[in-house]
């Protein structure tokens, strides 16, 4: 998994090519395909491995309880905090947000996103609805845009981390 970050990072999934990816882990192709159906099921373990560090984190900042605001600053510290010490994490999110190209290949995955991604904004939007029902946030605020605009925001820190 290593050695496919490094490459993904390097020349984007498109340009990627396994045997690039096999030498720089000193392996061979049949090994990675003994583990991997595909370069893009190589390319999801990727990410799937980065959402389970992420989404623990969410987890822990919701299990530690507390209001509305202290739940949602916990998880915008802790997002930042795996940015800022995890190389791995920080390398998938910058190949999620700008090195995965169009490739055909990446068409489940992009639907399994779209999916993971409405899912978690149907999440953000509890919370957000839990910060109208106790009063801390205005009436006016619709759950679902806020939940969008948390994650846009997040998304914009992490690029603006990627360009540091």
């Amino acid at each position: 998994l290593d050695a496919a970050l490094t490459i993904f990072s390097q020349v984007g999934y498109d340009a990627a090519r396994l045997n690039d990816i096999a030498k720089k882990a000193d392996v061979t192709r049949g090994a990675i395909y003994h583990h991997f159906e595909n370069k893009a099921g190589l390319f999801m373990a990727l990410i799937d491995g980065a959402d389970s560090v992420g989404n623990k984190g969410i987890e822990a900042a919701v299990q530690e309880g507390g209001t509305f605001i202290e739940i949602m600053s916990r998880i915008l510290v802790y997002g930042m905090e795996l940015m800022e010490e995890d190389r791995r994490f920080r390398e998938v999110m910058a190949l999620t947000l700008s090195m995965t190209g169009e490739s055909e290949e990446l068409r489940d995955y992009r639907t399994k996103r779209q999916e993971q991604t409405e899912q978690l904004v149907q999440s953000i939007a509890g919370f957000f609805q839990m910060g109208l029902e106790s009063g801390e946030l205005r009436k006016n605020i619709d759950p679902v845009i806020a939940a969008r605009a948390f994650l846009a925001y997040q998304s914009g820190l992490n690029l603006l981390w990627k360009e540091t």
